[in-house]
């Protein structure tokens, strides 16, 4: 538990999580910033303590799921149809259930990451999500999380215990997010007064616009850091933002 330690990347910085000798979760976000500083960051907030695999957390586009029993390689040959592939992307695998998760990535990222000498690992984001889920509401019948970023959503949904969709939408005003939500409740049959509706992400001032959703509809941060608990069966409770320290929630 306490060498846990994982980076996220995203599209205009990265954020670096650790647990400390106390068994608190610490983590720090660097928006706007180059590799070099990722370089710089890991040696300052990690010091020397860099053994074991670390989780790496990548969020490009939404990936594509495979069945596992009918998944044949090259991987190149279901994102084709759907995506042009540069000569600079990589496939990446992730499993999720009963499926390969199938995306694009840099492979000049995937190079430069080589340089930090680390023993690691990529996830995709909605992995860690989706293991949020299954974790903390497999009872609900129903289920829709949403991971907000610069009027991006990210969204899984969970109908009676099976991985429905795992997509993204873009937005440009809360309204627009909440006609979205409606409308997945709507195609996958999913009553509103029986759905929890997760949020994560970037959330600043969204959570009040969301107060018509009734119980048990219920507000979510750091779904990734419980996620990747799920993932790697490490002890990390779900926790709320209190700065750049993080407190637990039983």
């Amino acid at each position: 538990m306490n060498n846990f330690k994982s980076i996220h990347l995203f599209h205009n910085g990265f954020s670096l999580t650790k647990v400390d000798s106390s068994n608190n979760i610490i983590f720090n976000t660097y928006k706007s910033a180059s590799f070099a500083a990722l370089q710089r960051e890991c040696g300052s907030f990690f010091g020397t303590d860099l053994c074991g695999e670390v989780p790496i957390i990548v969020h490009p586009t939404p990936p594509v799921l495979v069945p596992r029993e009918l998944y044949q390689s090259p991987a190149s040959q279901y994102l084709a149809p759907i995506m042009e592939l540069s000569d600079n992307e990589a496939v990446l695998e992730d499993m999720i259930d009963d499926y390969l998760a199938l995306y694009p990535f840099s492979q000049t990222t995937i190079i430069q990451l080589h340089t930090l000498g680390i023993q690691k690992k990529f996830h995709h984001l909605s992995k860690l999500l989706y293991f949020h889920l299954k974790r903390n509401f497999s009872t609900e019948p129903f289920q829709l999380l949403l991971y907000l970023s610069s009027g991006k959503a990210d969204f899984v949904i969970v109908k009676e215990n099976q991985l429905q969709i795992i997509n993204a939408f873009t937005f440009t005003t809360v309204h627009d997010l909440l006609f979205f939500i409606l409308n997945l409740l709507q195609q996958f049959e999913m009553p509103l007064e029986k759905t929890p509706v997760l949020l994560s992400g970037v959330l600043a001032d969204a959570k009040k616009s969301f107060a018509f959703l009734p119980s048990p509809a219920i507000a979510v941060e750091r779904a990734v850091c419980d996620g990747l608990r799920d993932v790697q069966r490490l002890n990390i409770r779900l926790t709320l933002q209190v700065g750049n320290r993080a407190r637990h929630l039983d």
